[in-house]
């Protein structure tokens, strides 16, 4: 699995991490960094729980609960990622750039609505980010994908110098949609837009 050039722009993967890929991000970034995907290695993260709405059935006197086919509202919870910063500080700089679009124009790109006449800040989102989990051997094995994801907060750098720990960073994402991909056979597909 291929990202923005992740041997030379970001930290190699090392053991007990995961990678989480955005597809394209809605900023202005570097010419050294890809447009179309950006892969940054995370040491923790935290899905949401997941809970299905339910509503009281009454028949013939008796109130039962059952699960309505609602639609599940992601809006009240947020995608919580602790990052390892590259030693450039490219990952954090990237969030950086991306929460400061909400109010400033530097890396804004020019027109982002669909009819490419204006900046809309609900249109600053990143299509999808990955959460990639793998094997030891460097392969994909399971993947949640967070679809139209917005940065919500980007937290401190953590760096403690007497130690071997890595530099850290938290940020947290809303997102509208969430699936899960389980040692897809096509995996190929699901990731090729990035390979």
């Amino acid at each position: 699995m291929q990202g923005a050039l992740p041997n030379k722009i970001f930290n190699p993967l090392v053991q007990g991490t995961g990678v989480l890929v955005f597809s394209k991000l809605p900023i202005i970034v570097d010419d050294t960094l890809s447009t179309t995907s950006i892969q940054c290695n995370i040491r923790e993260y935290t899905v949401p729980e997941i809970e299905a709405e339910m509503q009281y059935d009454r028949f013939l006197g008796a109130t039962t609960v059952v699960p309505t086919s609602a639609v599940t509202d992601f809006s009240s919870v947020s995608l919580q990622v602790t990052f390892i910063a590259d030693e450039d500080l490219d990952s954090y700089l990237l969030l950086y750039d991306w929460l400061d679009v909400y109010k400033r124009t530097t890396y804004r790109t020019d027109k982002n609505t669909p009819d490419m006449k204006h900046w809309d800040a609900k249109q600053a989102f990143c299509p999808y980010a990955d959460i990639c989990l793998m094997n030891n051997n460097n392969k994909v094995k399971t993947i949640f994908r967070f679809k139209r994801v917005f940065i919500e907060t980007l937290g401190q750098l953590n760096q403690v110098f007497n130690s071997d720990e890595p530099v850290t960073f938290d940020a947290a994402f809303k997102f509208d949609e969430f699936f899960i991909y389980n040692k897809p056979d096509n995996i190929n597909e699901i990731i090729g837009e990035y390979i």
